[in-house]
C-alpha cells in the first residue's frame, strides 16, 4: 500500500467551512485528503448570531476524519510520526480550573457584537497597538465581556482562554499551550514580541483570567494521550505539533516567507488563500502597522517573519451561492465545473457585466453591512447575461478585489511584492487561475487547494526531523507550485476594468443600506 513507505504525517484544519485531515509523506502531496462538517448550534437563551461547539462532538468528528484519511491513505497505524493541528482564526475556547471546557467556539460567533464596540470606543489605540488586529468583536475579548455581562456564573469559572487549535492540542495531550500567530490573531498575544498581552488583559479588566504559555508554530506540544491513541487509530504517545493559524499555514504550504534568511533564492511575497473568504498576506521581516488600521498585521509561523494582510471578505461562499442560483439548488462538484467551463468561455469584462458580490478592499478595522449585487446592461433584451457571464463577472470581481488587497498591502509596505503564490479552493477553477494572473499583473503561482494542510505537514515534519530542514522544504513547496505569467494583452484590458469596477463600487457605498 503507498501509505506503508516511509513515515507519514497527519494533518488536522479546523477550519470555517468543515474539518479536514490529511494523510502525506513530509515533502508530497497528500495521499488521502478526508472532509468532514464542523457543526456549530446557537445555545438556548443566547443572542441570535451566537454559534458555539459542542467538545465531545467536535473530539468524535475530528476522530472520525482522522481515521477515514487513515484508511484512504492504506496507513499503517505504527507509520505515523507526527500530528499537526491547524485552526480557524478567531474561534476561541475557555476552561476552567480543572481544564474542564466551559466553551468553545468558531470565528462567526458574534455573541459579544455590542460588548466589542463598547470595548473599542475606548480602548481601540491600545488593543491596535498591541495585536495589530481591530474591531474587537472578531477577537476574545468581546466574548469575555459577553459572559461576564449575560453569563456570570459562567464567567466566574473561567480561568484559561486559548485559540480553537490550542484547545483541540490540550484535547488530544492533556499540555495547554497558547501558538503565538493564534494568539495574536486572537488579541491574545503582542505582535512584536510574541509575548502573552497579559497587560491588555489586564487594562480591559480580566486580570483572573490566565493566557497559557506561548510557543511558536511548528512545535510539539505534546504528546497523544492514550485513549486519543485507541479512538483514533494513531500510534501511542505520537508528537503533536501545533502548526498555527490555518492561513498563515498556507504560506507555508506555498513556500511564502518574508525574511531573507528563511526565503533564499526564492522570491514568493505574498500569498492568497482564495477558499471560502479571500485572505490576501505579505509576508514581511518586521511588524508593519498600517497608519489607517485598514490592513491587519500578524505573525507568520516562520521564525522571523510576521505579515501585513488584507481581506477580500467571502469569496468562495459567494461562488458557492451563484453555483446554486445558476443550478438546480445544488452545488456539487460538477456544478462547480460547468459553471467554470462557462465562465472560461466568455471574453474579458462578461459581456459588460460587473459583479459586486462581497469581495472588496475590505477596512478591516470596521464592519457594517454593505450594497452590493450584479450589475448587467438593460434592457436584457438587447444582450441577456447568461450563466457563464455571471460567473466570469463573479471571478473577475474576486480578482479585482485581490488586486485592490495587493496594492493597498504594497503601498503600505512601502514597495511592490514581486510575486505572489495562489491557494485555497477557488484554484480548482481554470477562469479563476487566468483572471488573476492578468488582473494582478505579476508572475504568479499556483498552490494547492489545501495548501493548510501541506503546511501543517510541512511544518511537523521539520519539528519531529523527518525530511529535509525547514529552508529546504519550503523551497520544494515553492516550486511544487504551477506557473502562470500574466498576458500583456489581457493585463491591459484588465486595468481599464478594475478601475470600473472600483468606480462602480465607490457608486454602491454611496448608496449604502
Amino acid at each position: 500500500m503507498p501509505g506503508n513507505k516511509g513515515p507519514l504525517i497527519v494533518a488536522i484544519d479546523l477550519g470555517s467551512s468543515g474539518i479536514r485531515a490529511a494523510v502525506a509523506r513530509p515533502t508530497g502531496p497528500p495521499l488521502a485528503v478526508v472532509r468532514g462538517p464542523l457543526q456549530s448550534f446557537r445555545p438556548e437563551g443566547a443572542p441570535e448570531l451566537a454559534r458555539e461547539f459542542d467538545p465531545d462532538l467536535l473530539r468524535r468528528a475530528v476522530g472520525t476524519v482522522i481515521r477515514s484519511a487513515l484508511r484512504q491513505a492504506g496507513a499503517s497505524k505504527g507509520s505515523v510520526s507526527a500530528l499537526a493541528v491547524t485552526s480557524q482564526r478567531e474561534g476561541i475556547a475557555l476552561l476552567d480550573r480543572a481544564g474542564k471546557t466551559l466553551y468553545v467556539g468558531p470565528n462567526n460567533d458574534l455573541r459579544g457584537a455590542f460588548q466589542g464596540a463598547a470595548i473599542d470606543d475606548t480602548h481601540a489605540s491600545l488593543i491596535w497597538s498591541t495585536t495589530g488586529h481591530l474591531p474587537s468583536f472578531m477577537l476574545a475579548w468581546s466574548k469575555l465581556s459577553w459572559f461576564r455581562a449575560e453569563a456570570p456564573t459562567v464567567y466566574g469559572r473561567i480561568a484559561h482562554v486559548a485559540s480553537l487549535a490550542d484547545w483541540l492540542v490540550y484535547e488530544l495531550t492533556g499540555e495547554l499551550r497558547l501558538e503565538r500567530a493564534l494568539g495574536v490573531e486572537g488579541g491574545l498575544v503582542d505582535v512584536v514580541s510574541g509575548k502573552a498581552a497579559n497587560e491588555l488583559m489586564a487594562g480591559l479588566g480580566f486580570e483572573g483570567i490566565r493566557l497559557p504559555e506561548p510557543i511558536d508554530a511548528g512545535e510539539v506540544a505534546g504528546r497523544l494521550v492514550d485513549a486519543i491513541s485507541r479512538d483514533y487509530g494513531l500510534p501511542e504517545h505520537v508528537p503533536v505539533v501545533i502548526a498555527g493559524p490555518d492561513t498563515q499555514v498556507g504560506l507555508a504550504g506555498m513556500g511564502v516567507a518574508g525574511n531573507p534568511g528563511i526565503a533564499g533564492d526564492w522570491s514568493i511575497g505574498a500569498g492568497i488563500l482564495a477558499g471560502w473568504s479571500g485572505v490576501v498576506q505579505r509576508a514581511t521581516d518586521r511588524t508593519v502597522l498600517d497608519r489607517e488600521r485598514g490592513l491587519w498585521a500578524g505573525r507568520h509561523v516562520l521564525p522571523g517573519c510576521w505579515i501585513l494582510e488584507g481581506n477580500t471578505g467571502v469569496m468562495g461562499g459567494a461562488f458557492e451561492w451563484l453555483v446554486r442560483l445558476v443550478s438546480d439548488g445544488r452545488a456539487r462538484p460538477e456544478d462547480f465545473a460547468a459553471l467554470d467551463r462557462a465562465a472560461s468561455r466568455k471574453g474579458r469584462g462578461a459581456g459588460s457585466v460587473s459583479a459586486h458580490l462581497g469581495p472588496d478592499l475590505l477596512n478591516l478595522s470596521k464592519s457594517g453591512l454593505r450594497a452590493g449585487g450584479i450589475v448587467f446592461p438593460v434592457p436584457l433584451t438587447l444582450e441577456p447575461p447568461d450563466a457563464g457571464a455571471l460567473g466570469r463577472a463573479a471571478i473577475e470581481n474576486f480578482a479585482f478585489a485581490i488586486r485592490a488587497s495587493l496594492d493597498r498591502i504594497d503601498g503600505v509596505a512601502g514597495s511592490p511584492t514581486a510575486s505572489v503564490a495562489v491557494g485555497g479552493g477557488m484554484t480548482r477553477s481554470a477562469a479563476f487561475r487566468r483572471v488573476v494572473a492578468d488582473v494582478v499583473k505579476r508572475p504568479v503561482r499556483i498552490g494547492r487547494d489545501d495548501a493548510s494542510l501541506i503546511g501543517a505537514i510541512t511544518l511537523a515534519a521539520t519539528a519531529v526531523g523527518e525530511g529535509p530542514g525547514l529552508i529546504d522544504a519550503l523551497r520544494l513547496r515553492a516550486r511544487s507550485c504551477r506557473p502562470i505569467e500574466p498576458d500583456p494583452l489581457a493585463a491591459e484590458e484588465y486595468e481599464g476594468l478594475f478601475e470600473q469596477w472600483k468606480h462602480r463600487g465607490d457608486i454602491l457605498k454611496q448608496i449604502g443600506l
